[in-house]
């Protein structure tokens, strides 16, 4: 996360290698927690909860990018959905909502201050990863 963070400051682009590891290492987390987190029990429910996180992200980033074109990038898509993979479906639609929260409030205030323009691209990487920092955060902490 924090590469593709350091890789969009610097080039506008979040290279599919570092999405395609961190989905991988998400895959294989939720494959080991349908194996370990049961209590010898085989069950289904985290593997389909971490699909289920990586859809709905997939779902609503993707639609957000077709509605509004050049808001959001092909690269933002993908890393919310690979963090989908590891925060399951309640998690993802936290960080979905702390994302939003933080890269509006934010650009919000870069524009009051006119430090970007309405046509400028910014980086959102950086906040889907304080998105999905939060959203951990809220959820070892038990508050949301």
């Amino acid at each position: 996360m924090c590469a593709a963070v350091l890789t969009d400051l610097r080039t506008r682009r979040i290279p599919n290698r570092l999405v395609l590891s961190m989905a991988g290492g998400g895959a294989v987390t939720a494959l080991l927690k349908t194996f370990f987190d049961t209590h010898g029990a085989l069950s289904p429910g985290p593997l389909l909860d971490s699909i289920s996180g990586l859809l709905s992200a997939l779902a609503v980033f993707a639609l957000l990018s077709l509605v509004f074109p050049g808001a959001m990038g092909g690269g933002d898509v993908k890393l919310l959905a690979a963090s989908g993979l590891y925060l399951g479906l309640a998690g993802t639609l936290r960080a979905m909502a702390f994302t939003f929260l933080s890269g509006g409030l934010f650009t919000l205030l870069l524009l009051a201050l006119g430090i970007i323009e309405t046509r400028g691209k910014t980086p959102y990487a950086p906040y889907i990863a304080l998105g999905v920092f939060m959203a951990l955060w809220v959820q070892a902490r038990g508050l949301w």
